[in-house]
């Protein structure tokens, strides 16, 4: 644990000695133990403020960096917080609506701002950024009731302030915020974090009057911007549920008497004749068309060509005739030759 010494606005009493108080560190991104609502914060929420620029906080200085500066700063001081127009930094609409649909943690709610109607606060609260870890009395929901812890909320915590700069709501969740209790010799629990300095944890003081206006640094430029108190991107609200069916369960009463005679005597109404139905439109005149012309005879197929002649296979030759046999001829003058055989 860490000592804090710093800002103490009250000390013990005499009559023994007492256990130190505890302050507990909130880091920027924490959804704490005892919230009261679901997530509020938009998806990769920003963290980081760049510095402004020397020649925008040049008459009183930046309140953070500034050297020998005071930890209690009015709320109005000109960037003591960073923020934006562009970007949603808490779904003030879902709070609403959570908040208004339990009743009992409504009234919890409502008694620590002192509010009637958390509708019409919430809409005149504005999203922002802390520059500088900051000393609050954070309000946790245990039990059906509002429990107030002493807490510190890092740097790049994102809250809801009213229209004297006054840190009023913790936005992770719906945390409820009130002024600091400073007590001597304070001890801080929980996770520390890069930058924690607790001789240097800031106090908001309201500022002297209300404002319409807070000058914040713009998370995106760097620049200071003109926030109006109200004023903030606000997340998409859902579409209204339909309205429910109603059902009546009361029996329907009976007729009196007076009135049964009254349906019996009173004759019904007799209904209007029906309009007699327009003429129909006389057909058109039939006017006889032409035969068409008779199709001419299809030209009649070609013969189909001849067959070849078939030509009958060719003789087969005859056989050479046999060699006469061996024989001797004797001509003879006047006669036909002599032929005399050989015998082989």
């Amino acid at each position: 644990m860490l000592a804090l010494t710093a800002l103490v606005v009250g000390a013990c009493g005499s009559g023994g000695s007492q256990e130190p108080a505890t302050v507990r560190l909130q880091v920027a991104t924490s959804q704490g133990e005892y919230p009261w609502t679901g997530p509020l914060l938009p998806p990769q929420a920003p963290v980081a403020v760049p510095p402004p620029a020397p020649d925008a906080v040049e008459e009183a200085g930046d309140p953070v960096s500034a050297d020998g500066a005071v930890p209690s700063v009015p709320g109005d001081r000109a960037a003591l917080y960073g923020g934006s127009l562009e970007r949603t930094l808490c779904d003030r609409n879902a709070m609403v609506d959570t908040l208004e649909g339990d009743r009992s943690k409504a009234d919890a709610w409502r008694g620590v701002l002192e509010v009637a109607d958390i509708r019409g606060y919430i809409s005149k609260l504005s999203p922002v950024l802390l520059r500088a870890d900051t000393r609050v009395t954070l309000h946790e929901y245990r039990d059906n009731a509002a429990s107030p812890v002493q807490a510190v909320l890092e740097t790049g915590t994102i809250v809801l302030v009213d229209n004297r700069g006054v840190p009023r709501v913790r936005c992770a969740r719906g945390n409820p915020l009130s002024s600091p209790v400073m007590t001597a010799d304070a001890e801080l629990e929980g996770r520390t974090w890069p930058g924690l300095n607790p001789e240097r944890l800031f106090v908001v003081q309201p500022a002297e009057k209300p404002v319409e206006e807070l000058r914040v640094v713009d998370i995106m430029t760097g620049g200071i911007l003109p926030v109006r108190v109200g004023e903030g991107k606000q997340a998409p609200a859902p579409p209204p549920p339909p309205p429910p069916i109603e059902t009546s369960t009361e029996n329907p009463q009976s007729p009196s008497s007076e009135e049964r005679r009254a349906q019996v005597q009173e004759p019904a109404p007799v209904p209007e004749p029906a309009p007699a139905p327009a003429p129909a439109a006389p057909p058109p005149e039939f006017v006889p068309q032409p035969a068409p012309a008779p199709a001419p005879a299809p030209e009649p197929a070609p013969a189909p060509p001849p067959p070849a002649p078939v030509r009958p296979p060719a003789p087969a030759p005859a056989p050479p005739p046999p060699p006469p046999p061996p024989q001797i001829q004797i001509p003879i003058p006047g006669a036909p030759p002599v032929v005399i055989p050989l015998p082989f």
